[in-house]
């Protein structure tokens, strides 16, 4: 039930925006929130209050290659409400479950998926802000700082995948993206998490995150998993994965791929079209000597990051590796293929650091190469 203060803002951000019987509203905090902005959207020099229309992230998540896809897809797993847009693009977020106080916390997402401020530490807070925003129009000069805008409490909820701020980098990190190129290129991705089994009483996403990891590390979902109080959101995730792990037990193209050949978005098609063409024979299952080729560069890479001489992201060595052995499979000679290799490691989108000097990745691929 909303506290007094709850209520209180929510009556007083209804008369500051026009007044009249607040229409029935969600029983949930954040969606009801959440409904209120959306009943009463505007625009002011901090926040467009209302009018978020986000696409929906899973075709790019199969076929295309967009990071905000996986972020929008990362907000929707994480139980975060969206209930406003900034002019760059952030979106305004209200977490569904509530923090240890029984509050909902409402923060803003970057395109990079990365929580920014202004943060609020409550539902009330949030209402309370957007009310002087919507009395104080577009001066930002009198824009409210007196209320509650600071981070919100640094306690071991909010630094845990219990939280929406705490489980967002997570999800990220485990995008279906991956999964879908998984079983394109035939070769599984790695993953360092350890999340554990699932858990009576943590909230839907914090298990959700669970299943994730072992989907991960298992390739197969686990068939005790309780579903019932999943999110939509949440449902079309383990509806997806089911089709994943199908189509990665049959080495065969996933039926939501297939059913993207036709779909509405020409460009969509096409790229879903063009993926169900492939060959999605895995690494075991190619030649030899590219299969020795794979070993050879996937065991380099794996040693550089070992030694500290390389840094990749968590999930992205498949990738790396696939893009070293194709443009090495473009030179003419060893030497050349070498030199490649090492121009990819330092130009790569899935390299995040390179702390050795030139010669000694030449050295490193050499070596691996038997050169």
């Amino acid at each position: 039930m909303p506290s007094s203060a709850q209520l209180d803002a929510a009556v007083a951000w209804w008369s500051a925006t026009g007044g009249g019987p607040i229409p029935e509203l969600p029983d949930n905090l954040a969606d009801a929130t959440a409904a209120l902005l959306r009943a009463r959207p505007f625009d002011s020099w901090a926040c467009s209050f209302g009018r978020v229309e986000l696409a929906d992230p899973w075709p790019a998540l199969a076929v295309g290659d967009d990071a905000w896809a996986e972020v929008l897809w990362a907000i929707g797993c994480a139980d975060l409400v969206p209930a406003g847009t900034s002019s760059d693009g952030a979106v305004l977020v209200i977490d569904r479950c509530p923090d240890p106080r029984g509050e909902h916390r409402a923060f803003f997402v970057t395109r990079a998926g990365e929580p920014m401020g202004p943060n609020f530490a409550s539902t009330a807070s949030l209402l309370e802000w957007a009310t002087v925003l919507h009395e104080t129009a577009d001066d930002d000069d009198d824009a409210p700082d007196t209320i509650d805008r600071d981070d919100p409490p640094r306690d071991l909820w909010s630094r845990s995948a219990l939280s929406g701020v705490g489980a967002l980098p997570a999800f990220r990190a485990l995008s279906p993206a991956t999964f879908y190129r998984a079983i394109r290129k035939g070769a599984w991705p790695e993953t360092r998490l350890d999340t554990g089994a699932p858990k009576s009483g943590d909230p839907a996403r914090s298990n959700l995150l669970r299943v994730l990891v072992r989907f991960a590390k298992t390739r197969a979902l686990p068939a005790d998993f309780d579903e019932a109080s999943l999110s939509p959101e949440q449902r079309t995730l383990i509806e997806r994965l089911r089709d994943i792990e199908q189509a990665a037990k049959k080495r065969a193209v996933p039926a939501y791929v297939t059913a993207l050949t036709k779909h509405k978005d020409p460009a969509v098609a096409a790229a879903a079209k063009q993926w169900a063409t492939r060959t999605t024979k895995a690494p075991e299952e190619r030649s030899e000597r590219f299969k020795a080729a794979y070993e050879a560069v996937d065991g380099c890479l794996k040693k550089l990051e070992a030694d500290g001489q390389i840094e990749f992201e968590e999930g992205e060595l498949p990738d790396l590796v696939e893009e070293v052995l194709e443009a090495m499979m473009k030179t003419s000679s060893g030497d050349r293929a070498v030199r490649a290799a090492v121009a990819v490691v330092f130009e790569s989108s899935h390299v995040a650091e390179v702390f050795a000097e030139d010669m000694q990745l030449v050295k490193a691929f050499r070596k691996a190469l038997g050169g």
